[in-house]
């Protein structure tokens, strides 16, 4: 699937919109997730499907363009930090990875390792100048009926738990948001849900 990301321009008159000027900026993206502002100005944006990490900073035809970052399984999140690297979750890679200078996933230093279907990774800075980072993924389970979520603190670049046995639920319909040679057997993706007080469990210790 091809899509465009967007510039979009709202008219008002007299407090309200009437009218949406919408210009494409890039094009040709396949299935892009996710975008990131770098430190040092460029605005990366991944591509799910195809494995890649493309610089779209100076806009245009996305198609042939060559990629900033390549051969990752399934990358979802990414996320800058304050020393100036970019991190970035692989969903099927089980992992995070620093996507600092692009190339090859194959090349790329190992941020954090051991995580399962990792997706959304932030960094949450203090005001005294020190940060922590977070990344939400699967709990282990035995059974595809009951997977949990789960968020980690992977600031030292192990993963610690901080809130578990977030509910999950199946996401009918996006069985097709990635290639199917990195479908695992009985693939389905989850998302998470939640009831009323009792959507999570938190670890105080490490919270």
């Amino acid at each position: 699937m091809k899509e465009m990301l967007k510039e979009v321009q709202e008219v008002k008159v007299g407090g309200r919109t009437r009218r949406v000027h919408v210009r494409p900026f890039a094009w040709n993206l396949h299935a892009p997730t996710h975008m990131e502002w770098t430190p040092d100005g460029r605005l990366l944006v991944v591509e799910r499907t195809t494995g890649k990490v493309k610089d779209v900073t100076k806009g245009g035809d996305m198609e042939e363009a060559k990629p900033f970052a390549w051969g990752l399984q399934g990358p979802s999140s990414m996320c800058p930090l304050p020393d100036g690297r970019i991190i970035l979750s692989e969903f099927w890679g089980e992992r995070v990875v620093d996507i600092t200078h692009g190339g090859p996933a194959s090349q790329m230093p190992v941020f954090c390792s051991g995580l399962i279907r990792p997706y959304s990774i932030t960094c949450v800075r203090s005001r005294k100048g020190s940060h922590r980072i977070f990344v939400v993924s699967s709990a282990r389970s035995d059974s595809l009926e009951d997977v949990r979520g789960l968020v980690s603190e992977i600031t030292t670049g192990t993963p610690t738990p901080v809130i578990i046995d977030i509910p999950s639920r199946r996401s009918v319909g996006t069985e097709g948001f990635t290639p199917p040679e990195t479908w695992p057997e009985n693939w389905s993706a989850f998302a998470s849900k939640c009831s009323k007080n009792s959507w999570t469990t938190f670890l105080p210790e490490v919270v």
